[in-house]
């Protein structure tokens, strides 16, 4: 997971995301792997809500699977109070981290074409810019637009 982060710096698109994630797995590998259960779940929670804080003013997806991983780490900790064994907690852990890292790398695919559209890749395809704030579909014709062609017609006649 942390070669796949790594990677992710090197696009600057997915680089500070990237760097928030090695920053966040660095410390749960340091201090929070080997301490006791009930500290451990409760360290990670408080863990992923600071990184999907920090995640969500440029990364929203990414942020969510953060925010949604505290949760299963309540999860996780009635598992372990429960003498269960913690391997729902492991699969589902593996599978949000995944789908995290995942979102983080399609900040590259959307961006490795253009650098226009950086707040909204989606439509960047037909070439739409969302930014803007009123965009003119079509020009509806004025009054003045009709009398010119009533009088063409007429005069046409």
């Amino acid at each position: 997971m942390l070669v796949v982060c790594v990677l992710l710096l090197i696009n600057k698109a997915s680089r500070s995301g990237a760097i928030i994630l090695i920053i966040g797995k660095g410390i749960y590998y340091l201090a929070i792997v080997g301490i006791s259960p009930l500290l451990y779940y409760s360290l990670a929670a408080s863990l992923n809500l600071a990184m999907g804080l920090f995640l969500h003013d440029e990364y929203k997806m990414p942020a969510l699977c953060a925010y949604l991983l505290v949760p299963v780490n309540v999860l996780g900790f009635y598992l372990w109070y429960d003498y269960y064994p913690p391997d729902l907690y492991n699969v589902i852990s593996v599978i949000i981290l995944s789908i995290q890292l995942l979102l983080l790398s399609t900040r590259i695919l959307t961006h490795g074409r253009s650098r226009d559209n950086i707040k909204h890749p989606l439509a960047f395809p037909d070439g739409f810019d969302s930014r803007q704030a009123c965009d003119t579909m079509y020009k509806t014709p004025s009054v003045s637009d009709y009398t010119k062609v009533t009088i063409q017609e007429s005069e046409w006649k």
